[in-house]
């Protein structure tokens, strides 16, 4: 289970037109979603003791909370508008290959991730070195 709070701070805007400025609330919720994760990787080791893991990875995530509301916003004149949010694919499936190659005490390390949606992606790169004392 996979669960975030966030928490957004309010904006007070100035502009010289005061009918455009902007003034928002703060603003929080939380986050849930089921998450569903398998990762596979195995050791080579080579005739120096360098020690070689790769590994992949695939996932699953459901967003099982509210993905978002119709925000009601009024202009300074009266003008009501009703403003709704992008709703973003509540599925995601997660796609991952990784590497690490260490001997004793130090090794390296990097990863590809990519989140992949109906309407939505998310990709990122990781690199690491790790040296143990």
């Amino acid at each position: 289970m996979q669960i975030t709070r966030f928490s957004l701070s309010g904006l007070n805007e100035a502009a010289a037109a005061q009918p455009l400025a902007v003034r928002t609330t703060a603003a929080s919720g939380v986050y849930v979603a089921p998450y569903l994760r398998l990762t596979a990787t195995r050791d080579f080791i080579t005739a120096r003791g360098l020690v070689i893991s790769p590994d992949a990875a695939l996932g699953l995530t459901v967003n099982a909370t509210n993905p978002g509301a119709t925000v009601a916003m009024t202009a300074q004149d009266g003008t009501g508008f009703a403003a709704s949010p992008l709703r973003l694919s509540p599925v995601a499936a997660e796609a991952g290959l990784g590497v690490a190659i260490g001997r004793g005490n130090w090794r390296l390390s990097a990863r590809y991730t990519a989140v992949l949606a109906g309407n939505w992606h998310a990709q990122s790169l990781q690199g690491g070195v790790l040296v143990t004392f």
